[in-house]
Order: structure tokens, then C-alpha cells, then sequence
């Protein structure tokens, strides 16, 4: 928002197509040979402690010498030397123990640390060379991070510093990510923006591992690190390093539904109630994870246990931000009240996008609003027609009815955004940088990349149109999300 103004298919690889034992294929899986369908038992040198009879021995001598004679039968009872060399190094129980769970946490962590470094390094990049465009206006390379000091960022870090009587539009920002910064502020010289970054930036991490565990423990590998790619890439992927609450929220709801997928359900709605305080949409994560929570009991009011009691978490950061504010401003819905900056009213399911596409004709092609409500209704109709391919059944792009519960998490947003509009001419206001919180989206992307051609178009598309988006903002040319 601006400042106000008046049947699932993984691509990780099929099981029936590895063939580790030549059982499926016939041939040696060492040297590709034609070989028999049946694999005999493993040998064992003919020295080895651990023959047994029956099992085939290795010949290592000469082809001009005979081979050895067959271990005897007593060979079997004989104990192995306890000095031996060959005898492998037992493994810790408890590095036996972690290795299950850890495994995948490590493989996660590598690839989001991946996108992660090169994102950073990528808007350090353009946030030096962005002002080549302005070289009369060069601030000192010291004051550069200044540059990020736009838009929301001023009211989250305002807030941090003065608190919510600042500005009668500062209730509209919701509590948690202020918070953050300020207890940060004391640690980072510069006032309340290094901390904010430096909160977004840890957060951004943090999201991109739950998003990659989650689309990992879902869809396969391949499908996790193009769908952790691809959001980065995204036009708006730089508010999930920018002083925004972007990453903080998304890494909360990517807990939260984690939890939920693994039944851990205080967890999952522990996170959401966190979500509630940082965006008003944390409160509609109640409907996936009551979906997920009966779909796993059977749809059966029976299977109810004492965890359901957890849901009532959900609105607990609402409903404390309310009671902050009521004492602070004297307005319990402060919150509500204050989007009458920006003009916020509710309409019918889809209105703010038919009055989108009719201000496009009523403007220049190339004039930068129409530009910027060209990319936001594209960004809502792209959202709403992929999550409509996921649906499709027996389709390359289909969830499984167990995964309908990303499906919920995405709609029900996504419908009350259509069914919300801000004042003229901005009625889809911050699509774009929204958008980033609908990441089912951008899994079914991660599906279509399997096809090399897609991947390079929508990266090349995406990552142009990021620096477009990005440079503006930073020398203060144009408004972007």
C-alpha cells in the first residue's frame, strides 16, 4: 500500500524408472549390459570373516591360477577379529536418530541459502548502480540504504520509533513486525530501517526453507527449488528483503500450514495467531487449518480431540491489537477505521478487477499507472486461472484432494482481494507485492518449469521486469507496490 493520498505429480524421479538392481530393464545397472531380471546374492570376498555357504565368492586371483576352494562350513561360527579393519565404525544412536529428520531440513536449508546469497547480491547491485539513471542526485555511498526508506517501510519504522499516534493511518499497520524493530533498534546504528532489513532478510530465509520443506515433503525436490526460485524471481520477489512485513508474514503461514500437514496443530495455529498480528489475512488461515484438521480425522465430528481447543489461538493477535489500541487511541477498530486513507471499501467478487480493465482504456498505453494496473490484474488473473489448472484432474499441474488445503489457503484470500477495492485509479492496489503470499501459484509454476522453455521465458520475464519494478522505487521515479 502507498502512502495515503486522498493426482499430483512429483519431478523428482519415478520410482519405476530407477533401476538400481536391474529387475525393470534387464541390464547390468553398472555397465548397462544386458543382464538376467533376477539379481543374485550379494558375494563376499572368499576371506571375508562374514561368508557364508552358499553365498557366490569373489575370484581376485589370476585367470591362469585356481580359484580358491569354498569357505567350510565353520567359517560361519568363527567371530570377526574385534581390531579388525574392515569392521565399519558404529554409527551413534543419536546421530542415527537425527539423521531421518535432519536429512531433509539440511537439503532445504542449502537450496534456500542458494536463492537467498544471490538475491542479496542482486539488489545490492541494483540498488549501487540504479542511480547511473540520476547521477545528478547520487547520494554518499554511506546513505544508500536510505534509498530502501519508501512507502510502508516509513510507517513500520515510524511506528518502531514514535509508536501509533504518529499518524491517524498508522493503526492500519498491524503490530508485530514494529515490534520487531523495536527491540532490534538498539543493536543496529541508524535508526529503525537497519533493523527492519535486517529483520526482513533473516525472515526471507527463514521463509524459503518452510517453502521449499513444504513443496520438498509435497511435490518432490525439483518441483521445492524452482517454486523457491520463481518467488524470488517474481517481479515483487524484493519486498521479501525490503523493510517490509512480506517475509514475516509468509514465513509464518508457511510454519503454520508445515505444522498442520504434520498434525502438529497447537504449532500450526500458534503461527497463525503470530500471522494475525502481523497482517489482517492471518486470520482466514483458520480455513485451511480447520479443512486440513478434518480431512485428517475423516471428516468425522467424533475424531475431535482436545487439540481442536488451539484454534482458538487464531484471533488472539487481532484481538490484542485491538485491546492495544482501544487503550492507546480509545477505538477498538482503529485497525479498520485507519483504510479509509487509501479509500478501502468491499464490493462484489471481481468488481475491482472489472473496473481495472476498463481504466485501461481510459488512459495512454503508456502511461506508468496503466502499466502498474496492467501487471496487477495479471498478477490476479494469472493467480486465479493457475490455482484453476490445479483442480483439473488427471492433469500434469493437479493436486492430490490431501493437498486441497493449499488450494483453500490460497482462495480465500485471493477472493476477498477481488471483493476489495482502493480509491481511483489504483483499484487492485498492491497486487503484486500481495501476490507473493498466494505461493500455491507459484508451486504450479515450479510444475510447469519441468519444461525447459517455460523456465527460461518465465525467468527472463520475471527477473526483467523485478529490476523495472525495483529501480523506480529506489530513486523515487514511480510508485510501485
Amino acid at each position: 500500500m502507498s502512502l495515503p493520498s486522498g493426482a499430483i505429480e512429483s519431478d523428482a524421479a519415478d520410482v519405476n524408472d530407477i533401476d538400481i538392481y536391474g529387475l525393470h530393464t534387464g541390464r547390468d545397472p553398472v555397465n548397462g549390459e544386458a543382464g538376467p531380471k533376477a539379481v543374485a546374492a550379494p558375494a563376499v570376498p572368499v576371506d571375508s570373516p562374514k561368508a557364508a555357504v552358499g553365498a557366490p565368492v569373489l575370484d581376485d586371483s589370476p585367470t591362469d591360477e585356481r580359484p580358491a576352494p569354498p569357505v567350510p562350513s565353520a567359517a560361519k561360527d568363527v567371530e570377526p577379529d574385534g581390531d579388525s579393519d574392515d569392521e565399519p565404525a558404529e554409527t551413534p544412536k543419536w546421530r542415527a536418530w537425527m539423521r531421518p529428520w535432519m536429512e531433509p531440513w539440511v537439503r532445504s536449508l542449502r537450496a534456500a541459502l542458494g536463492v537467498w546469497f544471490g538475491a542479496i547480491a542482486a539488489y545490492l547491485f541494483v540498488t549501487f548502480f540504479a542511480w547511473r539513471f540520476v547521477p545528478k542526485h547520487i547520494p554518499p555511498v554511506h546513505d544508500l540504504m536510505g534509498t530502501w526508506y519508501k512507502y510502508d517501510t516509513v510507517f513500520y519504522v515510524r511506528i518502531a520509533e514514535d509508536g501509533y499516534l504518529w499518524s491517524k493511518f498508522a493503526p492500519a499497520f498491524y503490530p508485530l513486525y514494529p515490534a520487531l524493530i523495536k527491540a532490534l533498534n538498539p543493536i543496529f546504528p541508524g535508526g529503525g530501517l537497519p533493523a527492519g532489513l535486517f529483520i526482513s532478510i533473516m525472515f526471507g530465509l527463514v521463509a524459503l526453507v518452510m517453502l521449499h520443506r513444504l513443496v520438498d515433503h509435497e511435490f518432490g525436490e525439483k518441483v521445492a527449488s524452482r517454486t523457491t526460485f520463481y518467488i524470488v524471481a517474481f517481479p515483487a520477489g524484493f519486498f521479501l528483503f525490503a523493510a517490509y512485513n512480506e517475509s514475516l508474514y509468509l514465513a509464518l503461514v508457511l510454519i503454520s500450514l508445515y505444522a498442520a500437514r504434520k498434525g502438529n496443530f497447537w504449532v500450526a495455529n500458534v503461527a497463525a495467531a503470530f500471522a494475525g498480528s502481523t497482517r489482517l489475512f492471518g486470520l482466514l488461515l483458520a480455513a485451511p487449518l480447520i479443512y486440513e484438521y478434518m480431512r485428517q480425522r475423516g471428516w468425522s465430528l467424533r475424531k475431535i480431540r482436545w487439540d481442536a481447543l488451539s484454534f482458538g489461538l487464531i484471533p488472539s493477535g487481532v484481538v490484542a491489537f485491538a485491546i492495544f489500541l482501544e487503550r492507546t487511541t480509545g477505538d477498538w477498530l482503529a485497525f479498520s477505521h485507519a483504510q479509509d486513507g487509501w479509500k478501502r471499501k468491499y464490493d462484489w467478487p471481481g468488481v475491482p478487477m472489472w473496473k481495472t480493465l476498463k481504466l485501461l482504456n481510459d488512459k495512454p498505453f503508456l502511461q506508468d499507472w496503466r502499466l502498474l494496473q496492467l501487471v496487477n490484474l495479471a498478477v490476479v488473473a494469472g493467480a486465479i486461472i493457475l490455482l484453476l489448472l490445479a483442480l483439473r484432474r488427471r492433469s500434469r499441474l493437479s493436486f492430490r484432494p490431501d493437498q486441497y488445503y493449499l488450494l483453500v489457503y490460497a482462495a480465500v484470500p485471493i477472493l476477498l482481494f477481488i471483493s476489495t477495492e482502493t480509491g481511483w485509479p489504483n483499484y487492485l492496489m498492491s497486487a503484486t507485492r500481495i501476490g507473493l503470499e498466494w505461493f500455491p501459484a507459484f508451486i504450479i509454476l515450479g510444475m510447469m518449469g519441468r519444461s525447459r522453455a517455460f523456465e527460461r521465458f518465465y525467468l527472463l520475464l520475471a527477473i526483467m521486469a523485478q529490476g523495472m519494478f525495483l529501480a523506480p522505487m529506489l530513486l523515487n521515479i514511480q510508485f510501485t507496490a
